[in-house]
């Protein structure tokens, strides 16, 4: 079977979520906390918004508290800022548990600021190395390998996104069941024939002949 997927990195504007704690990687049964912060926001006060893919709330302050994360919690979560004056444009980041890539699978890549629209000239990283320069914003691969794992990232105008892991499972062959039955039939055939042996020699030397 081949699978689709799309990975996103999204470049920070005024207002970048960030996760707490900052790990690479987010496996089930984890707390963790999104937070929204405003760059040159200063001591005003704010007021934030969030929109997510999934929110059973929707909290007004900085934070949102993810416990026991399950797969259900994956998806882009938002934040905006807002006070008396000003009103700061709604940033995305991608929140998504662990799910490897099966080698050969087709993955997509696009780096995205604000409202969902693909940006230009954007640069991908592969662990801190350019790998590919596209004009529009993606980057496709149609088959994964091992070599394509690692630390992705996007740059765009001179902003960066967030690294964003890949994990590249490599498929194992199944073994087939024929050899092995082939084996122990031999085995236990050879076995056989020994007891088979033994057992006639013990009857013809218990044979006694009177005159």
């Amino acid at each position: 079977l081949w699978f689709g997927v799309s990975v996103l990195l999204f470049v920070p504007d005024e207002a970048t979520v960030t996760l707490q704690p900052n790990w690479p990687l987010i496996y089930r049964g984890e707390t963790i906390t999104v937070r929204c912060e405003i760059q040159g926001g200063g001591r005003t006060e704010w007021t934030y918004e969030w929109k997510a893919d999934k929110l059973d709330r929707r909290p007004t302050h900085n934070e949102y508290r993810i416990t026991a994360a399950t797969e259900s919690d994956s998806g882009k979560y938002s934040c905006q800022g807002r006070n008396d004056y000003l009103l700061t444009e709604w940033n995305i980041i991608l929140v998504s548990p662990v799910r490897p890539v099966a080698e050969g699978d087709s993955v997509t890549l696009g780096c995205k600021l604000r409202k969902d629209k693909l940006v230009s000239s954007v640069f991908f990283y592969l662990n801190d190395k350019v790998i590919h320069n596209n004009s529009r914003g993606e980057l496709s691969i149609s088959a994964v390998s091992k070599s394509d794992e690692g630390f992705y990232k996007c740059q765009f105008s001179g902003q960066e996104s967030p690294q964003s892991w890949m994990s590249v499972t490599v498929a194992v062959s199944g073994t087939s069941v024929f050899p092995v039955l082939l084996i122990v039939g031999l085995v236990c055939g050879f076995i056989l024939i020994v007891l088979i042996v033994l057992c006639s020699y013990r009857q013809s030397r218990g044979k006694t002949f009177f005159l």
